[in-house]
């Protein structure tokens, strides 16, 4: 009980603080930063739903993240509120999910992977070759423009996506879906729905991931339109929960802290051995901490408390 107070008051503590950050920082490129952080904070955790707690790899996640991109830019251009635009694209995303994943939850192991891969592929150069252009916010968002309004937009949906991840792994479907992750055909004997529970994973992942996708389109005032169905963003997604710790709360947090800031300080500092140097740091950490860096970090500090007086004594 102490341990969870000691959780809310730390998360309170470091929320407050970045709500805060906008009113100290007046550099566009950290607050630009932070949002990026943000996202992928967002898209991580959602993914980690399927990926982490239910155990299915997705390979084909920009598609939810794209369209919901894809939705929101198309109803805001169409005078439909934001917020309306946003929660579509959300809906819009998961039944894509039914159309591409559903068929692929059947399947087990790599083939789903591979299977939501291909339809993934599929979706992305279909929206390649309708829309070959470049998408653009609408004339009066672009006059009513404001980074420390995204800012907040992106700080509330990052919060927002993990304390639903805490709220699905405190949950009997949580349990149900960690118990389809370390052994599928043992969930089936003690009673738990294995497509049910699969179907719940992915509607819940590809819902928040629509989300993520809708408040990138509200941020970028222009970029080519298949470019959030890119498969790069499913790899960022991927890496920082891996490096993060999967299946974990903190673990998504963690991993795009850490993928997202040596990006920005490859990019800046590095130049053009970046991806050789991010790719060492990731089979480093892979290799040494192969549970990812969260509960390596848990560890640590349980370790430390137990050097406390108070436990000592």
């Amino acid at each position: 009980m102490i341990n969870n107070r000691k959780g809310f008051f730390v998360t309170a503590i470091i929320i407050l603080f970045l709500a805060l950050q906008p009113f100290f920082v007046n550099r566009n490129d950290v607050i630009n930063l932070f949002i990026m952080i943000f996202l992928v904070i967002a898209l991580s955790s959602a993914y980690n739903i399927l990926g982490g707690y239910a155990g299915q790899v997705n390979f084909g996640y920009s598609a939810f993240f794209g369209i919901g991109a894809l939705v929101t830019n198309l109803l805001i251009k169409s005078e439909l509120p934001f917020l309306g635009a946003l929660l579509i694209s959300g809906i819009a995303a998961v039944l894509l999910g039914f159309i591409i994943g559903v068929p692929c939850l059947r399947l087990r192991g790599p083939y789903f992977a591979i299977g939501t891969l291909a339809l993934a592929e599929a979706v992305a150069i279909t929206v390649m070759r309708l829309l070959p252009g470049t998408c653009y916010l609408p004339p009066t968002y672009m006059a009513s423009y404001s980074l420390v309004s995204r800012y907040y937009l992106f700080l509330a949906l990052a919060a927002i996506v993990v304390l639903i991840v805490y709220l699905i792994s405190r949950s009997k479907v949580g349990l149900g879906m960690m118990c389809i992750r370390d052994d599928e055909d043992a969930a089936a004997s003690i009673g738990v729905n294995i497509f049910r529970h699969k179907l719940m994973a992915l509607c819940i992942s590809n819902f928040l991931g629509g989300l993520a996708g809708g408040a990138f389109a509200f941020y970028h005032v222009a970029y080519y339109y298949d470019h959030p169905f890119s498969i790069e963003w499913t790899v960022t997604s991927m890496v920082s929960v891996v490096i993060g710790g999967m299946g974990t709360v903190t673990g998504p947090i963690i991993g795009s802290v850490v993928f997202v800031g040596l990006q920005y300080l490859f990019v800046h500092y590095v130049g053009e051995t970046q991806a050789l140097l991010f790719g060492i740091l990731f089979i480093i950490v892979v290799l040494r901490w192969p549970g990812g860096l969260a509960p390596a970090a848990s560890r640590i500090v349980k370790y430390i408390d137990k050097l406390s007086p108070e436990h000592v004594a």
